[in-house]
């Protein structure tokens, strides 16, 4: 329902956090938090760095908020994953909108 599916691989991780097995402590545990920053500047490279590395899709997939819905229709209107056709009339106005944001994400939002 809804188009999501489990991906290969995630069945030990599955387990972990729906078996019952799931603490507090399992935060601190490596296949749950590989991506621990403690310094800030640098969370915020990487994920510019991944927006930017990745702007095609994320323009994409920021576009199929305005777009008909998909078939079949899903309980997330605004990200619908069956709609293989966006509107397109405003992929550049999306485009330049994440630019800023990769901006604030290195400069700070009062740059």
């Amino acid at each position: 329902r809804g188009g999501c599916s489990a991906e290969r691989g995630g069945e030990p991780f599955r387990a972990a956090l729906d078996g019952g097995e799931w603490t507090l402590a399992a935060l601190e545990e490596t296949p749950l938090q590989p991506l621990r920053h403690d310094d800030d500047a640098a969370a915020r490279r990487q994920a510019a760095r991944k927006l930017v590395g990745n702007h095609e899709a994320v323009v994409a997939f920021a576009c199929r908020a305005h777009a008909p819905p998909g078939v079949p229709p899903v309980l997330a209107p605004l990200a619908d994953p069956n709609n293989a056709s966006p509107v397109r009339w405003h992929v550049d106005d999306v485009d330049a909108a994440l630019r800023h944001v990769a901006r604030a994400l290195l400069a700070g939002t009062d740059a």
